[in-house]
């Protein structure tokens, strides 16, 4: 993994079923393209956001390892796939789950890899980067069943195994990987980004991310990121104990082979528990069910605009191209 160096001037700083053949694989390039699209032309065009040139003494070159256009494209194909499968396609959703933890462990383990090994050459607004692609991660994964047949008042299509056993600890992992990124972000907004590289005041260069417009990284976005990932870790601690609730009382029930012996399909250990621990009169609300069935994470968009504009603004180089083999390999392992 090649070192990213950071400068200012004038500063010191379950199988898929006929998977070859699926629709989704070919619809997700093309839904891709007309979204990015007309973000080009926002970002060009719109005068509702603050636009300024970037001063060429605040550009730095990126590191295109961890966050180059192929991996970026790869990990946004991941998140709509992913997202489509538990939703629409509950065949191809466990497998679709595994590639989703594969992308985000790998995501996770380039940002604490820099962070620790880096730190004096990572940018703050690198990390930050980083961060919202991880947390893309974590929310691309939510969704369970059909949501067709939800809305209609059906059952959900699932896979029939998942109603007879617990499929692994893949519900557990994943929580865990989930938690420790809403961690890695409360310990960026509270203490990273001033450990972390940034230019000083008198550099007049800052760092700047989108939020519905351009908004400065050290203000009052810091302060709305304290609150939003304290909120996140506290509940990813509860969502984290109570999967090792489940797991250990699965493993009382079943035996460790009975829980390990299956795929690793990240929502097995907590559907398997709803199946299998609650009794046929515990059954949920309706409208909860819809609501569980139909979550589409509609905050993944938000995490792409985060990323194509907050790279641009800081006039980050290096990170826009696809002419070496590593920003292809994403693409093409997804299509």
């Amino acid at each position: 993994m090649s070192n990213s160096h950071v400068s200012y001037q004038n500063s010191n700083i379950a199988p898929a079923m006929h998977r070859p053949h699926s629709p989704i694989l070919i619809l997700i390039p093309i839904i891709l393209i007309l979204f990015l699209l007309p973000t080009r032309a926002v970002a060009t065009s719109t005068p509702l956001i603050a636009r300024s040139p970037t001063p060429a003494n605040c550009t730095f070159p990126g590191d295109e390892n961890t966050y180059g256009l192929g991996i970026r494209i790869g990990l946004y194909l991941q998140w709509l796939s992913t997202t489509l499968a538990n939703n629409f396609v509950p065949s191809e959703a466990p497998a679709m789950r595994v590639a989703n933890i594969n992308f985000h462990l790998a995501a996770f383990i380039a940002l604490m890899y820099r962070t620790i090994a880096q730190r004096g050459r990572l940018a703050a607004v690198e990390a930050f980067l980083l961060l919202v692609l991880c947390t893309g991660g974590v929310c691309s994964g939510r969704g369970t069943g059909n949501a067709v047949d939800a809305l209609e008042g059906e059952e959900p299509r699932t896979n029939p195994d998942r109603k007879r056993k617990a499929m692994g600890p893949g519900s557990l992992f994943r929580t865990m990987l989930g938690a420790a990124t809403l961690y890695y972000g409360v310990w960026l907004a509270y203490v990273g980004l001033d450990a972390l590289s940034h230019p000083p005041p008198e550099s007049g260069c800052r760092h700047v991310v989108f939020w519905f417009a351009k908004v400065a990284l050290f203000g009052w976005y810091r302060v709305f990121l304290k609150v939003i990932f304290t909120i996140a870790a506290s509940y990813g601690s509860l969502s984290l104990v109570w999967n090792f609730y489940v797991v250990l009382r699965l493993v009382r029930r079943r035996g460790m082979k009975g829980v390990f012996s299956g795929p690793l399909d990240p929502q097995g250990v907590l559907e398997g528990a709803i199946h299998t621990l609650g009794s046929p009169s515990q059954a949920k609300p309706r409208m909860f069910t819809v609501l569980m069935h139909t979550t589409f994470s509609l905050d993944l968009p938000v995490f792409v605009l985060i990323t194509e504009f907050t790279i641009s603004w800081n006039g980050i180089s290096g990170v826009n191209g696809l002419n070496s083999t590593g920003q292809l390999i994403p693409i093409v392992r997804l299509s």
